[in-house]
């Protein structure tokens, strides 16, 4: 069984540990010692080792892979250092906010032959795999996003949100060709806030809407062809024809995209499958994404 160090405890990192876990032999977790999380990995995992000591996990001979679970403005440098370690590697998303120390990080991992894998959860989810489908016999010229949700204050917006629908729009429809930030419902655009129009070739179109500071919490996708329409909202995928008002259920998820994903990376180091070929849309993501940094903060 593969032997797999976890960096990171926070909330994603806790579930990360718990799915890898069942697939993989998790020897060690990096932590900063905060006091609540090593509370949690000992109640639950108590024969997991704990270090705050980083280079000590990536220097260890046997351990085969890192998976890398902290605040995105460390993606890079732990990345990078992971790799050069020999290390295969699994990040959570965004690989980088950087378009050119993404490239740095392929290419690294490319000459060294190790596993790069950028967690891109949406991209493992059964709907969004029927919707590629869908799309490759009759291609969207719409998507419309909607995510209404309460927190996350931690991170970016755009980095930390908005990526997994930029993503999937880039996966349906190429290279944008036109970035927008327009209002939200009449506010100026903000941290909380935002609306992202996406241009696409062929007049393709895709829009994003984001409020983290809702009541209630929704994340719904709507899909439009010449004469079809799709809608994917909890956990279930529906259609209407054109001129219908009636929708009808199609899909419903019967899968966890999080197991799917985690699977997916150790099949990789066991070359059991071949990766999800996202190099080129987490590249054209974070172009997207560094646009719309200088359009909101001028950097």
């Amino acid at each position: 069984m593969n032997r797999v160090a976890i960096i990171g405890l926070g909330n994603w990192g806790k579930k990360l540990l718990a799915t890898f876990n069942k697939i993989a032999y998790i020897s060690v977790c990096c932590t900063t010692g905060n006091k609540e999380n090593l509370d949690w990995l000992n109640s639950h995992f108590p024969t997991i080792k704990y270090t705050k000591n980083f280079e000590e996990v990536i220097h260890d001979g046997k351990i085969d892979a890192i998976i890398i679970a902290t605040p995105i403005d460390t993606h890079y440098e732990i990345t990078r250092k992971t790799l050069l370690a020999n290390k295969h590697v699994f990040v959570e998303k965004p690989l980088s906010t950087s378009t050119e120390q993404a490239k740095e990080l392929l290419k690294i991992a490319k000459e060294r032959k190790r596993i790069l894998f950028t967690g891109n959860l949406f991209l493992y989810n059964d709907i969004f795999t029927h919707l590629e489908k869908l799309n490759k016999t009759s291609p969207f010229e719409h998507i419309a996003w909607n995510w209404n949700k309460f927190g996350t204050f931690k991170e970016n917006i755009f980095w930390n949100l908005a990526w997994h629908d930029i993503l999937m729009s880039v996966k349906l429809m190429g290279k944008a060709i036109d970035v927008k930030l327009t209002s939200y419902d009449g506010y100026t655009p903000d941290k909380d806030a935002v609306r992202i129009l996406l241009d696409f070739e062929n007049n393709k179109k895709s829009s994003i809407s984001i409020n983290r500071l809702s009541k209630s919490t929704e994340k719904s996708g709507l899909f439009i062809t010449k004469d079809k329409s799709y809608a994917w909202s909890n956990g279930s995928l529906s259609f209407a024809s054109k001129g219908s008002k009636e929708l009808k259920v199609i899909l419903q998820s019967a899968t966890s995209a999080l197991v799917v994903e985690c699977k997916a990376f150790i099949d990789l180091l066991n070359n059991d499958s071949s990766k999800i070929d996202d190099d080129e849309i987490i590249l054209e993501t974070i172009r997207i994404i560094e646009n719309l940094m200088r359009k909101t903060y001028g950097n």
